[in-house]
């Protein structure tokens, strides 16, 4: 059980969660669960339109802030790993025959992945890292992209567990 003074608190696991979290953070999730933790979108009453128009705002922002310009490209789930099964569900896997992962995947992402290739077949290669093994290198990926053509690349843009940012930028003009 977490000490209410946080002084005598050291957490150092924010790679991979936020602890604590901002007081805003808490301020947002209260309000939410208190306020707005109705069927949005399905009712006429005043609070399910107040909860559909907080969504909508929100939608709205994030489109914003990820320069999206269609609003069903922004989607609400409840994890990172529904959000991974949504979009793996989504692809055709027959057309796949190579598909490359970093070595910094989740689990959530390795075990539908995997569950896949089982299915249908195809290579799973390793994105190559760099001698220390802790971040990826750019010019032996360049190789393995040249040797086998990439049908797909699967990575993260952060390492939840050592914080590292991935160059999706780079690798995905490598590719």
């Amino acid at each position: 059980m977490w000490s209410t003074d946080m002084e005598k608190v050291y957490y150092f696991d924010n790679a991979a969660t936020t602890f604590p979290k901002h007081e805003n953070v808490y301020k947002a999730m209260d309000e939410a669960n208190r306020d707005y933790a109705v069927n949005a979108g399905r009712g006429a009453y005043a609070l399910a339109r107040k909860a559909s128009e907080v969504i909508s705002e929100t939608r709205q922002q994030i489109m914003e802030l990820t320069e999206t310009e269609n609003v069903a490209e922004v989607v609400f789930t409840a994890s990172a790993t529904l959000a991974c099964n949504e979009i793996f569900g989504g692809i055709d896997w027959e057309k796949k025959r190579t598909v490359y992962v970093s070595p910094f995947e989740h689990n959530a992402v390795m075990r539908s992945l995997f569950l896949y290739q089982k299915r249908y077949g195809f290579l799973i290669t390793e994105l190559a890292l760099d001698e220390k093994g802790m971040e990826l290198d750019q010019e032996k990926i360049r190789f393995q992209f040249m040797r086998e053509k990439p049908d797909l690349v699967i990575m993260s843009h952060v390492s939840n567990v050592t914080g590292y940012i991935l160059p999706i930028e780079e690798i995905a003009a490598s590719a």
